[in-house]
Parts: structure tokens; sequence; C-alpha cells
């Protein structure tokens, strides 16, 4: 997945579609009415029909979020193997050769 929108200045009330490059479709919407120096206006930001959501003042807060979000969901969706919580890498190892020499037996 590889959340992209194109880059706006927020001066103005607008919206933005946020597309998975991946997949060609749109995941997501972002709204700006006008963003100032003082905070006012603000921008948000919805994911995935609203499962993710957030409201921002800044370009670099709507960007983070939605890398962020890009981010998370990739490493859940990732196939490598992972490591259990509180577990060290070297344990983890440990334990995957056991298994496998348990299996070959």
């Amino acid at each position: 997945m590889r959340l992209t929108f194109k880059h706006f200045d927020g001066r103005r009330r607008n919206y933005e579609p946020i597309i998975d490059e991946d997949s060609g479709k749109q995941v997501g919407l972002i709204q700006y009415e006008g963003v100032g120096f003082g905070g006012s206006g603000g921008i948000d930001v919805s994911l995935f029909g609203g499962k993710y959501a957030i409201s921002v003042n800044q370009y670099d807060e709507c960007w983070g979020f939605v890398k962020g979000v890009e981010a998370v969901l990739n490493e859940m969706t990732s196939t490598r193997t992972k490591r259990p919580f509180g577990a060290s890498w070297s344990d983890h190892l440990k334990k995957e050769a056991s298994q496998e020499a348990d299996a070959g037996q």
C-alpha cells in the first residue's frame, strides 16, 4: 500500500482525494478550509470510510498521519515473520530453530 495525495497549500476551501497507488483506488479524503497562521481553519483527514480520521492544522501533520496509517497497515498485513510482543529477537530465532528441528525429526 502506497498512499498519496496532491500537495496543497490550504489557503482556500477544497478537497483532495487520497489514492492507494498499488490499487489505484481512492481510500480517503482530505478537506481543508483555509488554514491560517494562527491555527484557524483546519484540515480534516478521513481514511477507509472514516475508520482512521483526524483534524489537524498543518500540512505536515496531515502528511504524517497519512504516512503513519500507511506504515501501520503495511506492517499489519506483512507476511514476514513477526516476533512476539516482549520477546527478544534472539529468543524468537532460537524458538523458531527449535520448532524447525522438532518438525524435521
